[in-house]
């Protein structure tokens, strides 16, 4: 059969879209899984990664050109699923690796992903679903590392022990003004470290300083706040 004209032949016939505030990595390893192959294996032999956690960094042009011409995704798109923009700051999750925290309701979602706000330090609490992120899995200890997660695994699955991450206990915070101030200014900073700019100085400082002070809104704080005010009705 002849190949239509108007069919290049170079776009990958399965490619899954970009989510919202996906994480580069999460996204790669989608593809991959999409073709039941491990991502690693996957991506060094289509760009020859060989790092694949120093992707969310900073993405190599070669990977670039890969992704942009296997998915048709604009490279400023690609690059803007990366932390880029965030790691001059300071402001990520550090430990002997780049940290990923988790909300195990976002994981339950029918598509589990990663998001990049997730890499944050400030942001501890999730804006959908009012519950407090996790740092690593609570049966072993282990961090995220999508890579390595079972090809027939779901990717809330934890790497190491197989624990179902979207299935974790968390602590859930009731509606509150305090609780709105703090998801308020986590938004806020997180769009002001993609837009620097100069004019943007002392605003910024000022909400990362709010943003802080999310302790104020722990468990135990939140429900004597909010039995204070159902009291005072």
């Amino acid at each position: 059969m002849t190949r239509p004209p108007f069919l290049s032949g170079s776009i990958w016939p399965i490619h899954p879209c970009p989510l919202p505030d996906e994480l580069l990595s999460s996204w790669m390893v989608r593809i991959a899984r999409a073709y039941g192959v491990p991502p690693q294996s996957f991506w060094h032999q289509l760009a020859s990664i060989s790092q694949f956690r120093a992707l969310d960094g900073q993405v190599s042009p070669r990977v670039l050109e890969a992704l942009h011409r296997g998915t048709r995704i604009k490279p400023s798109q690609i690059r803007a699923m990366t932390l880029a923009s965030f790691t001059e700051w300071g402001l990520l999750r550090i430990g002997n690796h780049p940290v990923i925290a988790f909300c195990p309701k976002c994981l339950g979602a029918p598509i589990p992903f990663y998001r990049r706000t997730w890499c944050l330090e400030f942001v501890t609490i999730c804006t959908i679903h009012y519950v407090e992120l996790q740092n690593d899995c609570p049966a072993c200890g282990a961090l995220i590392r999508l890579e390595h997660v079972r090809v027939n695994q779901s990717l809330a699955a934890c790497h190491n022990c197989g624990c179902d991450l979207a299935a974790v206990s968390t602590s859930t915070y009731e509606p509150s003004d305090q609780l709105a101030t703090v998801l308020v200014h986590q938004n806020y900073l997180a769009r002001q470290l993609e837009n620097w700019d100069d004019a943007a100085t002392c605003q910024l400082s000022e909400a990362r300083c709010r943003a802080s002070n999310v302790g104020d809104a722990s468990p135990a704080n939140r429900r004597s706040t909010h039995q204070t005010r159902a009291g005072s009705r």
